[in-house]
């Protein structure tokens, strides 16, 4: 049991459209680093192609660059908390062909929160509205950019989040 429910970025089932990873040739060199464990190309790439990982977690590169220093820094300190790529592949190979069946979300008696982003490069929105369409008592929020990592929206994450807890009488 819990008395609350937030479901962030969710990479859950969607009727319409499925979660999804980017397709980009980006993104395949990627999962071809992940799947050989090429922790010293990764490492190479953080310096020299930062672009290529920042998209590999779901957030246009465009929109870091764009961001404040403190954002860019959170961003690169998620790209890096994958090394050594090694250890992650079989993680991310889950990640990349996830098994997602309709589940029912209608029996969820909790207060939900559900928060996403138009333009996360996984795709979540569709999931996160469906869940939300099926989760009883659901307060779903989207922000029209800031990909997976909702990128400069944090303070507003935060807010919303504690407001939440707070109403659900679960705030510590």
């Amino acid at each position: 049991m819990v008395s609350a429910l937030i479901l962030i970025s969710p990479g859950t089932y969607s009727a319409t459209s499925p979660v999804s990873v980017d397709a980009s040739r980006g993104s395949k060199f990627t999962f071809w680093l992940a799947n050989n464990g090429v922790d010293s190309i990764w490492w190479a790439a953080e310096k020299i192609a930062p672009s290529i990982l920042i998209r590999f977690v779901g957030v246009r590169p465009e929109l870091v660059a764009a961001s404040p220093k403190v954002e860019q820094d959170r961003v690169m300190n998620i790209v890096r908390a994958i090394e050594p790529l090694s250890l992650c592949f079989p993680g991310i190979n889950v990640d990349r062909t996830p098994d997602l069946r309709e589940l029912p979300l209608g029996k969820i008696t909790a207060p939900t929160l559900i928060i996403s982003a138009r333009d996360d490069g996984f795709n979540t929105l569709p999931a996160a509205e469906f869940a939300a369409s099926n989760i009883p008592d659901t307060k779903l929020i989207i922000y029209d950019a800031g990909g997976h990592l909702l990128v400069g929206q944090q303070e507003a994450v935060r807010t919303t989040v504690r407001s939440f807890l707070v109403a659900a009488g679960s705030a510590v």
